[in-house]
């Protein structure tokens, strides 16, 4: 009887100066070095850490970002509160003082009056003049009826 079996997956070359000793299997825990002489180092990390690429090491439930974020956050917002009532309590017992009105101000807003009057009668002319530029330039335009 015969039997197919399927092609093995296409294997990469090693790389250059790359041993052709097959690396040991490591075990979860430890680091397997192999020397360039072909020799094998097994280093085995105290508690069953484990690496990560770049040599950092990472022992099981040792993520101590989201409890330190929430910490800060909310020494933070404990010293801003802080600093909020403490500047409330201290202005509690000041009163607003009235702005006062300068005496020159009525004789101010009346030459104010007056320059934006000047200013709208300058603008209406202005508009006058496009008006009659735009007509003009209209009729050039159109062809003269024959009689």
């Amino acid at each position: 009887m015969l039997t197919q079996q399927a092609p093995a997956a296409p294997t990469a070359p090693p790389a250059p100066g790359a041993s052709e000793a097959p690396a040991a299997p490591s075990t979860p825990g430890s680091i397997t070095i192999v020397g360039s002489d072909g020799t094998t180092k097994t280093i085995v990390l105290p508690g069953g850490s484990a690496v990560l690429g770049g040599g950092s090491v990472v022992t099981p439930g040792g993520d101590q970002f989201a409890p330190g974020f929430a910490a800060g956050t909310t020494v933070t917002l404990m010293v801003l509160g802080t600093f909020a009532l403490y500047r409330r309590f201290k202005r509690r017992g000041q009163t607003k003082a009235p702005e006062q009105i300068p005496s020159e101000s009525p004789e101010r807003l009346e030459r104010l009056e007056r320059g934006m009057e000047a200013i709208a009668i300058e603008i209406e002319r202005i508009s006058e003049g496009q008006r009659f530029v735009t007509n003009l330039l209209a009729e050039s335009r159109t062809p003269a009826k024959a009689l």
